[in-house]
C-alpha cells in the first residue's frame, strides 16, 4: 500500500507536468519546458523498491511551487492552477511552508464555478498557522457566498470578519446589484471605505456603470410590442430574426386555423404561441444582462481586485 501511494503521487505530479508543458527537476522544482522538447518521465525521481532504507521521493521545493501555482492563476489559467494546487498539496501536506497554494486553488475553483468545494478547501486554511492566510481565506470564503447569490449565508458569515473586510464586501455587493438599489447602496457603503480606496473605486464604478448601456426592461417592452425587437436592440441579430419568424409563423397559424374552423388545432397552436411570446420576451431582457456583463466584465474584475487585495498573488 505504501509503495502503491507514493509512487501514485508522483505519476500524478508527472501527469500534471506534461499537462502543463512543464519537467520536474528534482530539488529544482518546476521550470518551463523547451516548446520543443517532451518531459521525460526518467526525470522523475520514484522509489526504486518497498525495502527499507530505499531512495525516496525527490526533495520537492513548495515554496516555488507555490509560486507557480499563483502565476497560473494569475495568467488567468484557473483549470492548471487547481490541478498543480491539488498536486502540492498531495506532495507538500504538514510541511513548514503554508500552503498558500491552497488559497489559489481554492479562487480558480470559484472562478470555475465550483464554490462549495472551494470553500471546503478554504475552511481547511483557518488552522493554518499563517494568520494573513487564514485572514484571507475567511474573506475569500464570505466573497464566495456573496458571488453565489446565497444572500442568508454572506449575512450570518459577514459578522465574523473585521470591520474593513466587511466594509468592503458590503460595497461589492452594492456593484454586483446593478439597479438604481444597488447605485444608493453603493454611496451609502462606500463612505466606510478609506478615503484612498473610495476615489479609487468611485472612479472604477462610474466606468462601469457607464458600460452597462442596455436596460433589460426596455429589451423586454420591445419585445412584447414587437417580438424579436428586445433582441435587436440587446445586439443579437441571430436571435431577434429566431423570434420574429417563429412568433409570426405561430400566430399566423393560429389565425389561419380559426378561420377554418379548427378550433382544436387553434387552440393548441395558440397555447404553443403564446409560450414562445412570453419566451422571447424573457429572452430578451436577458441577452440585455448578458450584453451589459460582457461590456463591463473588465471593470467588475478590476473593482474586485481594489476591494479583495486577497485576490491577488503576492
Amino acid at each position: 500500500m505504501a509503495r502503491f501511494s507514493r509512487c501514485g503521487v508522483m505519476r500524478l505530479i508527472q501527469f500534471t507536468a506534461m499537462a502543463c508543458g512543464l519537467c520536474w527537476h528534482g530539488a529544482e522544482g518546476w521550470s518551463q519546458s523547451e516548446p520543443t522538447r517532451r518531459c521525460d518521465p526518467a526525470e522523475i525521481e520514484v522509489p526504486a523498491d518497498d525495502k527499507p532504507g530505499a531512495a525516496g521521493m525527490a526533495t520537492i521545493d513548495c515554496g516555488r511551487g507555490a509560486l507557480y501555482v499563483a502565476e497560473l492563476f494569475r495568467a488567468g489559467h484557473m483549470v492548471d492552477a487547481h490541478l498543480v494546487a491539488q498536486t502540492l498539496d498531495a506532495l507538500c501536506a504538514g510541511g513548514v511552508i503554508p500552503p498558500s497554494w491552497r488559497l489559489w486553488g481554492a479562487i480558480a475553483l470559484i472562478d470555475l464555478d465550483e464554490s462549495y468545494r472551494a470553500r471546503r478547501i478554504l475552511a481547511s486554511l483557518s488552522s493554518s498557522r499563517d494568520l494573513s492566510l487564514r485572514r484571507s481565506a475567511a474573506v475569500i470564503g464570505v466573497w464566495s457566498l456573496l458571488k453565489d447569490g446565497d444572500e442568508q449565508a454572506f449575512e450570518r458569515a459577514l459578522p465574523a470578519l473585521d470591520e474593513p473586510a466587511r466594509a468592503r464586501l458590503l460595497v461589492l455587493r452594492a456593484i454586483y446589484d446593478h439597479g438604481k438599489g444597488g447605485s444608493r447602496e453603493f454611496e451609502s457603503i462606500s463612505s466606510r471605505l478609506d478615503a484612498q480606496l473610495r476615489a479609487a473605486v468611485t472612479g472604477v464604478y462610474t466606468t462601469h456603470r457607464a458600460q452597462r448601456t442596455k436596460e433589460p426592461w426596455l429589451a423586454a417592452t420591445m419585445s412584447a410590442v414587437l417580438p424579436g425587437l428586445g433582441q435587436l436592440y440587446a445586439g443579437s441579430v441571430e436571435s431577434a430574426a429566431a423570434a420574429l419568424v417563429l412568433n409570426g409563423v405561430l400566430i399566423g397559424a393560429t389565425v389561419e386555423l380559426a378561420r377554418h374552423d379548427l378550433y382544436f388545432a387553434s387552440t393548441t397552436t395558440g397555447l404553443v404561441a403564446s409560450m414562445f411570446y412570453v419566451g422571447s420576451i424573457l429572452n430578451a431582457a436577458d441577452l440585455a444582462h448578458r450584453y451589459n456583463d460582457r461590456a463591463s466584465d473588465a471593470t467588475r474584475r478590476e473593482l474586485e481586485t481594489l476591494l479583495l487585495p486577497e485576490l491577488v498573488p503576492r
